[in-house]
């Protein structure tokens, strides 16, 4: 558990307060919570009924817009017959305070990424102790299922969602303009091949397939289980976006693919061996029920892998706060670099130098 500052657990109190709710039992800050603040707590309401709930809180003058976002998405999804956490209160504390809050009924059961292994300190996690052995069916099962809770998200009709945001001023960002965010990022942070990655991305960036609603980050830590591996939830909407269906698929595989994962009872090539399959097992699992181009897969999967590339350089400049945490090491960093550069150069040979 992470202790939680004094600061913090007021903003915390008054958040429970403004909403006629009360903190009756333990708050801890969720580790893994990797944008913005996570805390899981026992609240009670006003008829003294307790109930454990998942408090998120956004600092910074873009928090309301993040929170707004993700509350309307998640409402709408609900409706939609989605799994997610339902949302209680969200809202911002005073017009003389940073913090803006998300207040959602926490999904009962368990992450998948704590069915196949356990949080890795500067890895995204470790294999168990006893290697790939450690529960071995849920691993197996692993890619088949984050392909399963993709597929049920796009098979909503994405018209009634859209309509929803829109009537709350709420727009979802597209392709276009998180490539013009990383081409933002890449100015402060010349790294050869991301300056590459964005020159090719540019002219394959743009899709004329039909829109879906896209998680962009379906993966282990976010997909709730119950004990017999049901889907009970899939949590955390901040990359959430609108686009073909390759977006999504390129944004898992990517993250598949690149994430650094360490095993006690195996070397390092063999843990690549295994995330090799278990990524290219996940497209298999997709393309099965619902084909899709590899090509466009590559190129949502290098636009992913470039947003990483440019945020942990930040964070090594101290020019970011919250990057995306899991590849801030140098393995992570090499990864990504490896990976962008497999996808745009094929083929050719790789300029020196481009790292």
């Amino acid at each position: 558990m992470i202790p939680l500052d004094d600061d913090v657990k007021g903003v915390i109190l008054s958040i429970l307060s403004l909403n006629e709710l009360k903190l009756a039992g333990n708050c801890e800050r969720v580790r893994h919570g990797r944008d913005g603040l996570v805390f899981r707590l026992t609240a009670e309401s006003q008829d003294r009924r307790p109930f454990v709930a998942v408090m998120k809180l956004y600092r910074g003058v873009d928090g309301a817009t993040r929170v707004l976002r993700e509350a309307t998405l998640q409402s709408a999804l609900t409706d939609s017959g989605y799994p997610t956490a339902a949302v209680l209160h969200h809202g911002h504390l005073g017009h003389d305070q940073p913090w803006s809050y998300l207040l959602m009924a926490e999904v009962p059961g368990q992450p998948l990424l704590g069915r196949i292994g356990e949080p890795g300190g500067g890895d995204l996690f470790r294999l168990g102790s006893s290697g790939v052995l450690h529960e071995l069916r849920s691993i197996v099962l692993t890619p088949r299922l984050l392909a399963d809770a993709q597929l049920k998200l796009h098979t909503i009709s994405a018209a009634p969602v859209l309509r929803e945001l829109r009537s709350h001023g709420v727009v979802l960002p597209d392709a276009r303009s998180r490539l013009a965010t990383i081409r933002e990022k890449a100015r402060s942070v010349p790294v050869p091949v991301l300056l590459d990655a964005l020159t090719w991305l540019d002219p394959r960036i743009d899709s004329a397939e039909p829109d879906v609603v896209c998680h962009g980050d379906i993966q282990p830590l976010n997909l709730v289980m119950d004990s017999r591996l049901i889907l009970r939830g899939v949590v955390d909407w901040t990359w959430a976006t609108v686009g073909e269906r390759a977006l999504d698929v390129g944004f898992t595989f990517a993250a598949l693919r690149t994430v650094p994962v360490s095993a006690s009872a195996m070397p390092d090539l063999a843990v690549r061996g295994l995330q090799t399959w278990f990524s290219n097992d996940y497209l298999r699992s997709y393309a099965s029920f619902c084909p899709v181009s590899r090509e466009r897969v590559d190129v949502f999967a290098v636009l992913r892998a470039s947003s990483a590339l440019a945020s942990v350089r930040l964070r090594q400049r101290g020019q970011l706060d919250e990057p995306d945490a899991v590849w801030c090491s140098d393995k992570g960093i090499q990864r990504l670099t490896a990976f962008i550069a497999e996808k745009i150069y094929r083929g050719a040979p790789a300029p020196r130098n481009r790292n």
